[in-house]
């Protein structure tokens, strides 16, 4: 139910910017910025970046920017850091995305608004304006992305790489075609490799074969995480293979269908014009990312898709690409050739985990994080990398007793 109602605020940011907006201070801090860095004429359009620190900024220390996923997310994501105690060894931050959250609102629905408003290359221009506004203009920073946020960070790290002192790529894509190797590998990685899932599901295609797709579908929020692909899929999958009848096994499956929300502003633009790749309406895609399908289709004549294949080996600061060998949508294989691409680069690949290692293999990205803020080079993370810590299974869910909230969930955006 969480991921359903993340997905709700992700696709649709109009709720997600819904909360108050804080007076700027020490933690909570606002940029003015231009709506397009490169265009004369826009200059005298600005809007404010909302962006919030951790602890109050001291220039000794150094700085982390978080860059959150979705493309939607907001900087809730400091929620996963916020009580490890390297937070107090370095000024950590993370904002909202042009037209959300606390930032501006842009939308086409108001006055001034100008075509193609919502771009990772734009997205990279505001990163930058925070930058400048609390390191100074020649300040470096190191940036952690995960998701649509490695996008971003690629986008940045190109254009802006003499400012960045090191970048993290947790869960990452080199090219909209990637989506593609992801979708092809989807059955086989989450229902043919375990003989439970595999078993129950064939005797659902056998029983019923034209709701094989939605199965397929609703079982797409559980493939992120270690614990929903080894438990919560072959669990669902028994009981939609174990039911009396059609109509009981449309009962079970109905809590899991993802809801029809549409994508509205820099979320959609941003999906589907860089991110998506437009496969067509054919039997095969019909269970996999299937609101971009109904989603995207006016936007595929406007496409700029997203490749940093030719200007990843630009990026000159240290990078470690972190990796999840059952990913749902950034395929391991695409972090495996941006690891060859980048010159300076330690690529962490869990044989076990899914989608964001810093939520599924917490205890050791937050370790890699701390001694690379603290200034450790690549060789030697590597052996901490290749450490049982940073191999083995993730860890058990925690049971989250306050509130009933996981800060870990704060990582985790739909779909990237």
């Amino acid at each position: 139910m969480r991921t359903l109602l993340l997905l709700v605020c992700l696709v649709n940011p109009i709720l997600a910017g819904a909360a108050v907006c804080p007076p700027p201070d020490d933690l909570n801090r606002y940029v003015v910025a231009p709506y397009d860095q490169q265009d004369p004429p826009s200059m005298d359009r600005w809007f404010r970046v909302y962006y919030k620190l951790l602890q109050p900024f001291d220039s000794a220390k150094p700085t982390l920017v978080l860059v959150n996923g979705g493309p939607g997310g907001d900087h809730s994501i400091l929620d996963a850091v916020a009580n490890e105690d390297f937070v107090h060894r370095a000024n950590v931050l993370s904002f909202d995305h042009r037209g959300l959250g606390c930032t501006t609102e842009l939308t086409p629905r108001l006055a001034g608004h100008v075509p193609q408003e919502f771009s990772m290359d734009r997205a990279a221009d505001d990163l930058d304006a925070i930058r400048r506004d609390l390191l100074g203009p020649s300040g470096k920073w190191f940036l952690y992305g995960v998701s649509y946020g490695t996008f971003l960070g690629q986008a940045y790290a190109v254009k802006y790489h003499r400012h960045l002192a090191g970048l993290v790529l947790d869960s990452a894509m080199l090219s909209s075609t990637d989506v593609a190797v992801a979708r092809k590998q989807y059955l086989r990685l989450y229902v043919d490799e375990n003989s439970v899932a595999k078993e129950h599901f064939d005797r659902i295609r056998q029983l019923y074969p034209r709701h094989a797709a939605a199965v397929l579908e609703a079982l797409f929020p559980m493939t992120y995480g270690f614990h929903g692909r080894t438990l919560q899929i072959p669990e669902l999958l028994a009981r939609l293979a174990g039911a009396e009848g059609e109509q009981q096994f449309l009962t079970i499956l109905a809590p899991y269908r993802i809801p029809v929300i549409p994508a509205v502003d820099m979320p959609r633009r941003i999906l589907c014009e860089e991110i998506y790749d437009h496969p067509g309406q054919v039997a095969e895609h019909q269970f996999y990312l299937t609101f971009f399908q109904r989603e995207c289709g006016p936007f595929k004549g406007f496409r700029k898709p997203m490749d940093f294949s030719s200007t990843l080996s630009q990026v000159r600061a240290p990078t470690m690409v972190w990796a999840g060998k059952y990913d749902p949508v950034t395929p391991v294989q695409a972090m495996r050739r941006m690891a060859r691409l980048l010159p300076e680069v330690l690529l962490w690949e869990n044989a076990h985990s899914g989608h964001a290692l810093l939520r599924e293999k917490h205890r050791c990205a937050v370790e890699l994080l701390d001694r690379f803020l603290g200034g450790a080079d690549l060789a030697h993370l590597r052996p901490i990398v290749a450490g049982q810590e940073c191999q083995s299974e993730p860890e058990s869910p925690v049971v989250v007793q306050e509130h009933g909230v996981d800060p870990l969930d704060s990582i985790v955006s739909y779909p990237f």
